[in-house]
């Protein structure tokens, strides 16, 4: 990436990063929410202590998002091979949250290991709902599915995009490669499941009621960040084929004068684009409708008490 590009890049995260610091700074010490994130995951009456080690469990988070907002800022113009364009600042934010729990987590599984002699394992279903995982698990096989369908149209939009972009010098428009949806899906997966795993297999506090609730925290918050992202590259996995249907077949295979009409083979590709792309996209759309209204709800408490759900927690 040329410095000027970089320049661009740098300048732009300067003021968000900024304000992602304030915010981490002004709740750093903020017992009030503290104390309201702990009677929302289920601990009515909290005590002074109860409260600290909540707002201990969001100070390792707060520390990690102004760093994390920064990276994932800069990693974007990255990601796009050199292509040029700006970074979107926001997209940072959805994996700053998850990755600051991960790291989380990973500090916790050190700091945990003096709580208890024994840790107490919570099923899995008592942390999370049920009809969340469903929704995450469609989206993830869904994904990988419309990306091997889009992986045969990649072919055929690469030579049409590098040409639009010598021709009129777009090419911070050539789209997230192929790799992407792939990669993205593998790299959430595996970390929505290590915060589950975490969540569900060790203990926090020595205190009951914390210990669950901020288990249950996790959990559910992971869950719901996981299926807000994947819907995002869920949309990454079928941008090929919307592309190719779109075009004209002289667009993506250009014959010279268009004397005998267009070339067959170009016009039986933008043919199977958009009849595949026609039969696929009705059911993406539920599927994203779906998961957009429940990424909020799998990522918040249940109806029913928390201290009610995790009465039904089984110990090892």
């Amino acid at each position: 990436m040329e410095w000027h590009k970089w320049s661009a890049v740098l300048g732009s995260l300067v003021f968000p990063t900024a304000v992602v610091l304030v915010f981490a700074l002004a709740l750093w010490s903020d017992r009030t929410r503290a104390l309201k994130m702990a009677r929302k995951w289920g601990v009515p009456e909290p005590a002074d202590g109860q409260v600290d080690e909540v707002l201990r469990y969001r100070r390792v988070r707060l520390a990690c998002y102004p760093v994390l907002y920064a990276v994932f800022g800069i990693w974007g113009p990255l990601a796009q091979n050199d292509q040029g364009g700006t970074t979107n600042g926001g997209m940072a934010v959805l994996p700053m949250f998850l990755c600051g729990a991960v790291i989380a987590e990973v500090l916790a599984l050190h700091r945990g290991r003096g709580r208890r002699s024994r840790p107490v394992r919570i099923r899995l279903f008592a942390l999370v709902s049920r009809w969340g995982a469903v929704v995450y698990a469609a989206l993830v096989l869904t994904t990988f599915a419309l990306g091997l369908i889009d992986l045969r149209a990649q072919p055929h939009i690469t030579p049409a995009l590098l040409r639009a972009a010598r021709e009129h010098g777009t090419g911070d428009q050539l789209g997230a490669p192929i790799t992407v949806p792939f990669a993205g899906t593998a790299a959430v997966l595996v970390l929505v499941a290590f915060v589950l795993w975490t969540a569900q297999n060790r203990s926090v506090s020595s205190n009951d009621e914390i210990d669950r609730a901020l288990r249950t925290r996790s959990a559910r918050v992971a869950l719901g960040l996981g299926i807000a992202m994947q819907i995002s590259l869920l949309s990454l996995s079928t941008w090929r084929m919307a592309f190719v249907a779109r075009h004209s077949a002289q667009e993506l295979i250009p014959t010279g004068p268009d004397t005998f009409g267009p070339d067959p083979a170009a016009t039986a590709i933008r043919d199977w684009a958009q009849n595949t792309y026609d039969s696929v996209g009705s059911w993406t759309f539920l599927i994203c409708i779906v998961a957009i209204l429940t990424w909020i709800y799998a990522a918040n408490p249940r109806t029913t008490a928390t201290t009610n759900l995790l009465s039904r927690t089984s110990r090892d």
